[in-house]
């Protein structure tokens, strides 16, 4: 489950501590266009595999076609090189009651699949392509170009839900 989160584009709200307001995976693929380029806080499910790293959802009101293709509702997510691990001085802090809400509704329809810490809040800037493409030739992200989006986030810009706790805490 992925909520995404949005702040402006600025310089101040790229370095700032303002409280990350997330919106789900849907949301975003759904707004995708008017997201490209733009830093997002996304919450979702976290699936790795040999082949790449993505958060989705599995169920989203409409899906996101490129004629007859029907792509996946997920986002790839790559690390990016930067030397400071956050965009965040004090750290990412989150609206922990919007994102337990916008958790309650993705987890009707998405299911944990191995990892019980899999529910995931990435921030990032967010990138996608006008026109999608698919196929082995396309132009969507990740592996197989499978993803219609993709999301470039620092090492701890992503943070998972930790059940015991209630919280949601970096990844270490």
């Amino acid at each position: 489950m992925l909520i995404i989160l949005f702040l402006t584009g600025s310089a101040a709200a790229q370095k700032s501590d303002a409280t990350l307001k997330p919106i789900t995976v849907c949301a975003a693929l759904a707004s995708r266009e008017s997201l490209n380029g733009k830093r997002v806080a996304v919450i979702g499910r976290f699936v790795a595999t040999p082949e790449g790293f993505w958060i989705d959802q599995e169920k989203c009101g409409r899906s996101l076609r490129s004629g007859k293709y029907i792509w996946s509702n997920a986002i790839t997510l790559d690390g990016t090189n930067s030397e400071e691990r956050s965009a965040f001085p004090n750290g990412m802090e989150i609206d922990a009651r919007l994102a337990s809400l916008q958790l309650a509704k993705i987890a009707k329809t998405t299911k944990l699949i191995h990892d019980p810490k899999a529910w995931i809040i990435v921030y990032g800037q967010f990138e996608t392509r006008h026109r999608l493409k698919p196929g082995l030739s396309g132009n969507g992200f990740g592996h197989q170009r499978g993803a219609p989006a993709r999301l470039l986030y620092r090492e701890d810009d992503l943070k998972y839900f930790s059940e015991p706790d209630g919280r949601w805490v970096v990844a270490k």
